[in-house]
């Protein structure tokens, strides 16, 4: 009875070193258990910000798509604007050349002409001179007919100077 009763403690301290291994190992897998939780909802908060993150990128690239669209359409618009000031300045440059060129053609005309008109005043004058030395004023009618000038556009001639 004794080697049966050593064999049933040996069994029963072998049960008892079995249990407390198993204690061990069952403490030790709660502990990995509890760890990988952790881990897991340490992942997840991770994931989560990541993907606010990630949502807020979005948002922020469709703001500066929008802003960006815009700003070409603006710069479009300021581009058409630009070429049509440019081409009606353009043309406001060319009628005002024109313009200047007509102007200045008519002044040379106008200037010719009161030269000649200088001209002729100064003859008339001279043939008046002339004529009045002489003491008589049918020498003048004569040479009014001569030039073929009536008095009365002499007269004006006289005037305008």
């Amino acid at each position: 009875m004794k080697s049966e009763l050593q064999e049933a403690l040996q069994r029963a301290n072998a049960a008892l070193s079995n249990e407390q291994q198993a204690k061990r190992d069952c403490q030790e897998q709660a502990k990995i258990a509890a760890e990988a939780q952790s881990k897991y909802e340490r992942e997840l908060m991770l994931h989560s910000s990541d993907v606010e993150a990630l949502q807020a990128v979005k948002e922020q690239v469709a703001t500066n798509s929008a802003i960006k669209q815009q700003l070409e359409e603006a710069a479009q618009k300021a581009e058409s604007t630009l070429r049509e000031s440019k081409a009606s300045w353009e043309e406001r440059e060319r009628a005002l050349k024109d313009e200047a060129s007509k102007l200045a053609s008519r002044c040379q005309d106008l200037e010719k002409q009161s030269q000649l008109l200088h001209e002729q005043l100064e003859t008339l004058s001279n043939k008046m001179m002339a004529s009045m030395k002489e003491g008589g004023s049918g020498a003048l009618n004569v040479s009014l007919s001569e030039e073929g000038k009536s008095q009365e556009q002499m007269v004006e001639i006289i005037r305008y100077c």
